[in-house]
């Protein structure tokens, strides 16, 4: 068996989802979903390997902020991973739109108007 075969009949997902959650629960998460929705088993552990390399690029810190970031998305693969940590938007805060109720005013007639 060639040696990149042999290196990939040594590993599980099982052990691949252990070493992932040892970067952090996101990450995880998101290799579980990988190996869920991947039909390819070989596919599955080049992407997820991927993913966990990217922690000795960019930090354990940022790449499971970033993979929680693509579960958000429902982007299960390693280039989305990438794209987010690349651009930064993993630093980003959350938004939170239209929480804030709208200040009264005089020109806003409401719900009664229109009965």
């Amino acid at each position: 068996m060639p040696a990149q075969h042999r290196f990939y009949a040594q590993w599980s997902p099982q052990g691949i989802i252990t070493w992932a959650k040892e970067i952090g629960d996101e990450v995880g998460a998101l290799v579980e979903k990988i190996f869920e929705n991947k039909g390819c088993l070989e596919l599955s552990y080049r992407i997820c390997l991927g993913i966990i390399d990217l922690s000795r690029r960019y930090g354990a810190d940022r790449v499971n902020r970033a993979s929680g970031r693509a579960l958000e998305f429902h982007s299960y693969s390693y280039k989305a991973v990438k794209n987010i940590l690349e651009k930064g938007l993993d630093t980003l805060k959350e938004e939170t739109l239209f929480l804030e109720s709208f200040p009264p005013h005089s020109n806003i007639r409401g719900r009664n108007y229109f009965n």
